[in-house]
């Protein structure tokens, strides 16, 4: 599918009077473009139309097959997207060979074709330098732009364009984000330091769009879409799809080729081309004309090449083989020149394209919250590994980039969305499982070396937790691990200066060889530090939680939190003396919710709490319907706990069982909330919301997107088709100003936020989607798995925020799985608890690791304040977000808010 630019100013347009086929004095509009391997005529010459021809696919990574295993339905075996996309390249290669020109979106394709392919890579090389093989600005993957943190978006386009120029010398032009779902607000910014000057997308992104696009940081780019720019094109190659083979099911056999799929052929033989001549000729009386060979999971017939040489001697043009990015950028060179001195008027006063096919930002979530821990696992290798550094250790960059390059393959477009088969989400899921066991070994091998000669105390159970963060953590939900007898029931977690920390949990495990235990209590750990925590155990159970049949209060001198026999009534912020949550702030809330994977087919037209006996607008009753609330007292924590059983089969609601737990320490400012559920239904969706009073009119939220912020509202519009939803992504928390008080509600995993104001007035409220049941087949089969009935867990944090930078360093704090280890008794000289390294932490810090050339250390920021500053402990020097080039070294810099920064350090800028 085409990907161009549809706005026309600034084109070189040249009128000729030409004489083809007999045809004298057709005056044309003829755009002038450099050929790629067929040789300019002379210039004095008479000039001809020409027979552009663009090729490229579409390559999915994942969707309705797996990548690297065979699916299965019925009797059926799938083939997976590599073997077919193998094939498709075998195609192409033949294509280029000819002296065609082939078009990718993305390395990782090309990278895995060589690594199965290794004889080719010289001839790939060949193809490269001649201009016969071309890669686009699409990353390592074409990935989501909404769900992923805004450094694994940076790692995805770094890692490609790295590798493209430092193995071909070639760098793209143009970045592609063919089939997103979305376009978060950071991107321009991202783009244009990467050398991009424009981007082609597709169209339902940005509707109507102006010919540049301005983000959060200021910086603008141009901006194409896939429909709407006149290449005067005859389609050659449909849309179409390999089937099973009919004779083995799959599995391989001599029809098929051992493919176990017909073979990947367009509808049309070589000589089909030959067919177009009539409609070719009648499309070059406006000048030329354009071929487009495209397609998922088609390919160029073999022999196709000379078929098209014939073809444009026929119609009396010249063949040229060109690309997408070759055609846009000669097409609108004035566009993309101007690109720093755009006027006004022809920047898009949008600084997002969103939201589009909303439900994907909650189907298949714990895909969502396994994309999360795997963020984690990679920041925390990264940033314990550069501190063992430090210390001799040596740093492995290489695995490390490598699993970068697998969490692009989670961040595909068609895989963290969950618009795919279930077996590719089993395949998803489980490189999830790979990528967090392999980080866990670095971890492992680097908190050995950073824990050695730490002074341990011979009483309790030892165990370390790490804190990746650059800024200290207070009060945060740890967790440890440690063995003790089967008689012991419960036990104190001491901290490093000898206060017992409140526990919460105390789970063993289910082994019968084990005598291991997983501990959750709330602790301290200092910035890129550790703590080391004693448990002592004790062999009276924890007290046990008392119902509260007529409702209860929990309080500390920050909040207090007013319950009802069935809900919370009021969540009140005692410094400012403001209700910053109403009745029915994080109850079950269910709404009917058509559609497919990928988004809703209809607007929800019932809606109700699930905790409520009032029924609302149900003319019966539910068949199941209980309630509870019960009030706990630990040592320095109080605990609420709500529990809620519901069914309704006329809205086709077959179970819900909810659990809402609220976590209010002694000493904290924040409401730690975790919600346990299982929801079997269909066509439903499962959320629950911060009720905002009526009174405080508030119609707005600011939530976090990929490397910055947004404020917005509802969504205008309900859209049925994919384009449109009736949600916000949002990355780790949104924030609601309840009369110059800053709530912000914090999130693990769960994107799909919406604003939702009444109409007719009352509350309006900040509701998250939890969980969704759609039951419409999206494209292919096997997808009865987007219904997961078994039992999920969701956290969130409720805060009223002091300073721009908590709710960002609550949302890393709930989004960060802190490393722990157990330790041994010994004498030594560290600390129970220090700090490792130093960096700034008063903007958010994206990376901090080694440099993949082993020339020190990078780190990068984003501004998050109006007038930032980054003051490090030694000079530091910039370099571009590809980690090249050098200025003068220095130890203080400006940071522009949402703007991204990138330094080369050595160790005396991280040590204090």
């Amino acid at each position: 599918m085409f990907l161009g630019f549809p706005h026309l100013s600034g084109r070189k347009w040249r009128k000729e009077s030409r004489n083809i086929q007999g045809r004298k004095n057709i005056s044309r509009q003829r755009l002038l473009m450099p050929s790629t391997n067929v040789a300019r005529k002379a210039k004095e010459a008479p000039i001809v139309a020409y027979l552009n021809v663009y090729y490229g696919n579409h390559l999915d990574l994942t969707w309705r097959r797996p990548r690297y295993v065979a699916g299965h339905t019925d009797q059926w075996t799938i083939a997976p997207y590599a073997d077919i996309q193998e094939r498709q390249l075998d195609h192409a290669m033949e294509f280029m060979r000819q002296g065609g020109v082939y078009e990718l979106e993305q390395t990782i394709s090309l990278r895995e074709y060589l690594e199965r392919n290794p004889d080719f890579e010289e001839e790939v090389a060949r193809m490269i330098a001649d201009g016969r093989l071309r890669v686009l600005g699409g990353g390592e993957s074409v990935i989501d732009y909404d769900l992923p943190d805004g450094e694994s978006i940076v790692r995805n386009h770094l890692y490609s364009r790295r590798w493209l120029q430092e193995k071909y010398g070639v760098a793209p032009k143009l970045a592609a984000t063919p089939d997103t779902f979305g376009l978060s607000a950071g991107l321009p910014g991202l783009f244009r330091q990467l050398g991009y000057r424009g981007l082609l997308s597709f169209a339902r992104v940005f509707l109507n769009h102006k010919p540049y696009w301005r983000g959060l940081s200021g910086d603008v780019i141009a901006l194409g879409s896939a429909y709407g720019d006149p290449r005067n094109e005859v389609g050659y190659c449909s849309f179409i799809k390999t089937k099973v083979c009919g004779v083995c099911g799959g599995t391989g056999c001599p029809v098929c080729q051992d493919a176990g799929c017909l073979l990947v052929e367009t509808p049309e033989t070589p000589d089909g081309i030959l067919s177009f001549a009539d409609r070719i000729r009648e499309a070059a009386e406006k000048g030329d004309v354009g071929i487009s060979i495209n397609g998922e999971e088609s390919a160029a017939p073999f022999g196709l090449v000379e078929k098209l040489r014939q073809l444009a001697d026929e119609c009396g043009l010249e063949l040229r083989f060109t690309s997408t990015e070759e055609y846009a950028v000669s097409a609108h060179k004035d566009l993309l020149d101007n690109v720093d001195n755009a006027r006004e008027e022809d920047i898009d006063p949008r600084c997002e394209g969103n939201p589009t096919g909303s439900g994907c930002y909650t189907s298949r979530i714990r895909l969502k919250q396994e994309n999360r821990l795997c963020e984690s696992a990679l920041r925390s290798a990264e940033r314990l590994a550069t501190a063992a550094s430090l210390q001799g250790e040596k740093y492995p960059a290489k695995t490390i980039e490598y699993w970068w390059r697998k969490l692009a393959f989670i961040q595909f477009h068609d895989a963290l969305p969950a618009s795919h088969s279930d077996d590719a989400y089993a395949e998803l899921m489980e490189t999830c499982r790979a990528l967090r066991s392999a980080m866990a070994r670095i971890i492992e091998k680097s908190a050995r070396k950073l824990l050695e000669k730490v002074d341990v105390p011979g009483e309790g159970s030892a165990f370390a937790v790490f804190n990746p963060l650059e800024f200290p953590v207070k009060s945060a939900v740890l967790s440890g691990v440690v063995e003790c007898p089967r008689y012991v029931k419960s036990g104190y977690v001491i901290a490093p200066d000898g206060t017992k920390a409140p526990v919460l949990s105390f789970k063993r495990t289910i082994t019968p060889q084990s005598d291991a235990v997983l501990i959750t209590f709330l602790g301290d750990v200092p910035a890129f530090g550790y703590s080391v925590f004693r448990f002592e155990p004790h062999e009276e159970p924890f007290t046990p939680e008392t119902a509260m049949p007529h409702g209860c209060v929990m309080e500390n001198d920050f909040l207090r939190l007013e319950f009802s026999h069935r809900c919370v009534e009021k969540i009140i912020d005692k410094a400012n003396d403001k209700v910053i949550g109403g009745r029915f702030s994080f109850s079950p809330r269910i709404s009917d919710d058509a559609g497919h994977p990928w988004g809703r087919s209809a607007p929800s037209m019932h809606n109700e709490y699930a905790d409520d006996d009032g029924y609302n607008e149900n003319m019966m009753p539910p068949e199941a319907f209980s309630q509870k609330v019960t009030y706990e007292r630990r040592d320095g924590v109080q605990i609420v706990r709500i529990y809620v059983e519901y069914g309704r089969k006329d809205q086709k609601v077959n179970h819900l069982a909810w659990m809402s737990e609220f976590t209010l320490a002694d000493n904290s400012r924040q409401l730690n909330v975790r919600i346990v559920t299982s929801f079997d239904a269909q066509d439903q969706r499962l959320s629950t919301r911060l009720t905002l009073p009526e009174k405080y009119h508030i119609t707005q939220m600011t939530r976090e997107v990929p490397l910055g912020e947004v404020t917005c509202g509802p969504v205008d519009d309900f859209n049925s088709q994919i384009g449109a939803g009736d949600e916000w992504p949002t990355l780790r928390y949104a924030t609601v100003d309840v009369e110059g008080v800053q709530v912000a509600l914090c999130n693990f995993g769960t994107a799909g936020y919406r604003m939702d104001v009444p109409y007719f007035g009352g509350d309006s409220a900040l509701e998250v989607s939890l969980l969704r049941t759609p039951t419409q087949v999206g494209c292919g089969y096997g997808f009865d798995g987007a219904i997961d009935p078994t039992e999920h867990e969701f956290r969130f944090t409720l805060l009223v925020t002091k300073n721009d930078m908590d709710a960002y360093r609550q949302g890393m704090i709930l989004n960060t799985a802190f490393p722990v280890q157990r330790v041994r008794p010994c004498k030594g000289v560290k600390p129970l608890q220090a700090s490792l390294m130093h960096l700034p932490d008063n903007a958010p810090l994206l990376a901090l690791k080694g440099a993949e050339d082993g020339n020190g250390y990078i780190c990068r920021y984003v501004g998050k304040a109006a007038e930032d500053e980054l003051v490090f402990a030694a000079p530091v020097t910039p370099v571009s977000v590809l980690e090249y080039g050098e200025e003068t070294p220095t130890q203080r810099f400006p940071l522009p808010k949402y703007t991204m920064r990138t330094f080369r350090l050595d160790e005396n800028a991280l040590r204090k």
